[in-house]
């Protein structure tokens, strides 16, 4: 029986539809909220309430606020799971969406290869539900010939995160930013400098290791891959099946080639249209849209031209990442991109 001194309270289940709520629409297509995001320091204050409220608040950041953008927080994510999947009855929470973020390694410690090791780790513990990723650090920064005199052995230090990509055959979406992982899919290459006009299509080879390459693939984004008549880079594109719409920054040679009849070697006899999407400042565009825009055409592009300052002082290429990035981030479809 209610008495005077009784305190109203609300039922659980209004409390967790109120803090489902506490997500924003446009959170359900981002790639990851970041921490300093509203929702984000909601939901971790949530995990702190209560019981109630923790297990649901916790789930959602699995879900939603995976913005992993320093080592630490990769190491500390790593930890969590291989914790959790070490229990009894490990809780599944269904994460579907990363971001990485590695920070420079400090030459003097000597903890280069621990952190590709851990992002590894990262990747084949989600390789069952990550749909998507977006990786975002130069993997220059940790293996290089030259630094620091390191003779790196790629079998040795590569082979886990190579394997690791072959397993993610539940992506739809794939974004890398700064310079394609050479190393990660050609055991034989250890210098960079050798390889520096076809990187991109040395990545994208991965689809031709695995028995099913990356089938749910959709968006597929690269920063300043090599088009030219020696790449190959379009034709290995081409196996990937679902690939809707392919997102290029500061692309290299894509004028010296016809797209259109290169895409329809690599398909063969089955019609399967591309979207390619051009990011670049105005000045360093070389491709006309309007020949890819012809009736019948299998390939459509469209030119994104990245908003300079009117003094021109910045880092283009880092404009065009960042630009890149962002909108990744947020999950706004390609096309709808301006």
């Amino acid at each position: 029986m209610e008495t005077a001194d009784s305190q109203p309270f609300l039922p659980p289940e209004l409390l967790l539809h109120v803090i489902q709520c506490l997500v924003p629409p446009s959170a359900h297509s981002a790639i990851a909220l970041p921490a300093a995001h509203p929702t984000t320091k909601a939901l971790l204050c949530l995990t702190l309430t209560s019981c109630l409220t923790n297990t649901l608040a916790r789930r959602l950041l699995y879900e939603y606020c995976l913005y992993l953008d320093t080592t630490e927080r990769v190491k500390a994510f790593d930890r969590t799971i291989q914790s959790l999947a070490s229990k009894p009855n490990p809780t599944n929470y269904n994460i579907t969406s990363l971001y990485i973020s590695l920070s420079a390694p400090n030459n003097s410690n000597g903890n280069k290869i621990p952190s590709i090791a851990l992002v590894a780790r990262v990747l084949d513990s989600l390789h069952q539900t990550l749909k998507h990723l977006l990786l975002d650090f130069p993997i220059r920064i940790f293996f290089h010939p030259n630094m620091d005199g390191m003779s790196v052995d790629p079998d040795g230090y590569l082979g886990p995160i190579r394997k690791a990509f072959h397993k993610l055959n539940s992506l739809e979406t794939y974004c890398f930013l700064y310079e394609a992982f050479i190393s990660l899919f050609y055991p034989e290459i250890v210098d960079f400098d050798d390889v520096n006009l076809d990187t991109a299509s040395i990545a994208a080879r991965i689809t031709t290791n695995t028995s099913t390459p990356w089938p749910d693939l959709k968006v597929l984004a690269l920063y300043n891959p090599y088009f030219g008549e020696t790449s190959t880079i379009l034709r290995e594109i081409s196996k990937l099946q679902s690939l809707e719409t392919l997102i290029v920054a500061r692309p290299d040679g894509l004028e010296r080639i016809n797209i259109e009849d290169v895409w329809r070697a690599g398909c063969g006899n089955k019609k399967r249209e591309l979207n390619i999407v051009i990011v670049n400042t105005e000045k360093w565009h070389r491709i006309d849209a309007r020949e890819y825009q012809k009736e019948g055409n299998w390939v459509r592009i469209r030119v994104l031209n990245v908003p300079t300052s009117y003094y021109g002082d910045e880092d283009e290429n880092e404009l065009c990442v960042s630009w890149v990035r962002r909108k990744m981030l947020r999950g706004e479809p390609p096309k709808e991109w301006s």
